[in-house]
């Protein structure tokens, strides 16, 4: 996710470019948007540049890691798609 591509630019870096092209209208659509640090498990965090940078950042994001605390911690019946 950090290290340079042969342009200079990281998979963080053009995800995170990609993203604020559509952030105004993910959160019009999705009032209730929040974001996330994955580290050893997820932190919730109050915007997208916390999210992207703090103590743990580095070479790792512990995806599957938090993803599988987020199941663990989800509620009865799972999590519900909003409709739009």
């Amino acid at each position: 996710m950090v290290v340079p591509d042969a342009r200079g630019a990281t998979r963080l870096s053009s995800a995170v470019r990609v993203w604020k092209k559509v952030e105004a209208d993910a959160i019009h659509f999705f009032p209730g948007l929040r974001y996330f640090r994955f580290s050893e498990s997820p932190e919730s965090v109050a915007d997208l540049e916390s999210a992207v940078t703090g103590p743990e950042s580095g070479a790792t994001t512990h995806l599957y890691n938090s993803l599988n605390q987020l199941m663990k911690e989800g509620p009865a019946g799972g999590y519900v798609e909003s409709s739009v």
